[in-house]
């Protein structure tokens, strides 16, 4: 939360501000101890050198393939995919935030595509879901890891400079008999309509499901979307009240954001090609 970019994107109140003041003008005054380690900034300079210009090669060769390599997600052996990836180069915006494809690939059981994103304006974060991904008209049914989620905050705890590169895999339900497979993805960009506030860790996130519910409950009725790190809150009686509306069906977090008044949302869709190896 160091970031310039999460300080705009997620302002103090001035009453947390003047806590943490008093609190760092309370504490006991100590100098620091100097140590001069010149052998070891020269080494760490090096290192941070090193890592720069290992992540620019990074950036420069960002591809599914990269992914898989790096991740291991479903696997690491990349080995006979060279020249089944199909390139993408797709890149739309929604709310001063790039979102890109730039390829794609079918090994015969799973699809696989990169994804990068880039807010413009970190200052203004915004939520990205993928919320739909189909297969010549069938669901994907994508498999995501903690390192590679569906949504995530642009900044956020994770991405605090508001930029990443990832990818996503999933299994087909069914491979049509054909050469090709005709792919869509949906990704779903949320603006906030409302201020951010984060929850502060409280005895709800120990099990007083009761006490969690007032405080988020209370920050919807003040006008605030909260946040517990990175995770939406939505209140249980909202949802409730949006179930009952929609005939007892609860809705998908996506479409609560947008029924709550919480955020405005704009979809942007993906439609490419890939091969079907045959054996």
């Amino acid at each position: 939360m160091n970031s310039d970019n999460m300080k705009k994107a997620y302002p103090v109140s001035q009453h947390l501000e003047t806590r943490i003041q008093n609190t760092l003008i309370s504490l006991p005054d100590k100098r620091p101890v100097k140590i001069i380690r010149k052998k070891r900034l020269v080494v760490a300079l090096a290192v941070c050198l090193l890592l720069v210009g290992a992540v620019a090669i990074a950036d420069d060769q960002w591809g599914i393939l990269n992914y898989l390599r790096t991740m291991g997600e479903p696997t690491g052996d990349t080995s006979g995919l060279e020249g089944r990836v199909t390139p993408v180069r797709q890149t739309q915006t929604a709310y001063n935030t790039d979102v890109t494809i730039s390829d794609a690939v079918f090994d015969g059981k799973r699809v696989a595509f990169s994804l990068e994103y880039q807010n413009k304006k970190p200052e203004e974060p915004v939520y990205i879901v993928v919320t739909e991904s189909t297969v010549s008209g069938t669901p994907l049914c994508l498999e995501t890891e903690n390192d590679t989620p569906s949504h995530i905050w642009l900044p956020g705890i994770y991405f605090t400079e508001g930029v990443t590169q990832n990818g996503l895999f999933g299994t087909p339900q069914e491979v049509p008999q054909r050469k090709t497979l005709a792919v869509t993805v949906t990704v779903s960009v949320f603006k906030p309509l409302k201020p951010i506030q984060n929850l502060p860790p409280t005895k709800g996130e120990e099990g007083d499901d009761a006490v969690r519910q007032a405080d988020i409950q209370q920050a919807y009725e003040e006008g605030f979307i909260s946040l517990s790190d990175d995770h939406i809150n939505l209140p249980d009686k909202e949802m409730a009240r949006l179930a009952r509306e929609n005939g007892g069906i609860a809705p998908e977090i996506p479409e609560a954001l947008t029924a709550l008044g919480l955020m405005a949302r704009q979809d942007l869709t993906f439609d490419f090609t890939l091969k079907v190896p045959f054996e």
